[in-house]
């Protein structure tokens, strides 16, 4: 791992970057009714057609996720799923509200991960903190698509609620503390996850696949 992050550093001057100071930092608002009208367009069958993440991390075994854009280790190639493309313009804007807070050129940033992640009704998100390396490193934002209901997501001892995080929200979640999601309401929840870094891997071009399951 050591030798992993300064190979970043020396080779594509890229380090790890800084966790907000508490549970998340609060970004803004981006209006999420285009996205949602997205989803209401699918049918339940693109909820189950790509079900890597759950089964790759139990605590998400509960989710549905639409994956977008993986990346497994820091020295392989980004692979870019079918459904980025109609997504891009959608999540665009909450990249640039990013890159506005932090002082990123928007050229110049990489998506290691994107995901737009379904907790339904009367489920959960077991509770952990991401110790994998790889997530650890990148900016997590999580932007909220649909209302929350009575989802009560625990990041460390603060508790968010749908009057801390109207939908819309944009917020990095500091995903290195320990953290649970219970929707307790009638209602599904969806975010928009990703995985930002602050500048692209030179040498590592992108991977297009039909799904991750290979």
């Amino acid at each position: 791992l050591v030798g992993d992050l300064r190979r970043m550093h020396e080779e594509f001057d890229i380090q790890c970057t800084a966790k907000p100071d508490g549970a998340h930092d609060d970004m803004g608002i981006v209006d999420s009714s285009l996205a949602m009208a997205k989803l209401a367009s699918y049918d339940e069958s693109v909820w189950v057609e790509e079900h890597f993440r759950q089964d790759r991390f139990w605590v998400h075994g509960q989710t549905q996720s639409i994956v977008l854009l993986w990346k497994s280790q820091f020295f392989q190639q980004r692979l870019v799923l079918p459904r980025w493309q109609e997504w891009e313009p959608l999540v665009r804007p909450v990249l640039q509200l990013a890159c506005k807070r932090w002082g990123y050129a928007y050229d110049d940033i990489d998506v290691w991960k994107a995901a737009i992640v379904r907790l339904p009704a009367g489920k959960t998100i077991k509770q952990h903190w991401d110790q994998q390396a790889l997530l650890a490193f990148a900016h997590r934002v999580h932007w909220v698509i649909s209302p929350e209901g009575s989802t009560i997501t625990t990041i460390g001892r603060d508790k968010f609620t749908k009057e801390r995080l109207p939908h819309g929200t944009v917020f990095e979640f500091n995903n290195i503390m320990t953290h649970w999601v219970k929707n307790l309401g009638t209602t599904d929840r969806v975010h928009a996850i990703l995985d930002i870094v602050p500048k692209k891997m030179r040498g590592y071009e992108d991977k297009f696949v039909e799904t991750l399951q290979n």
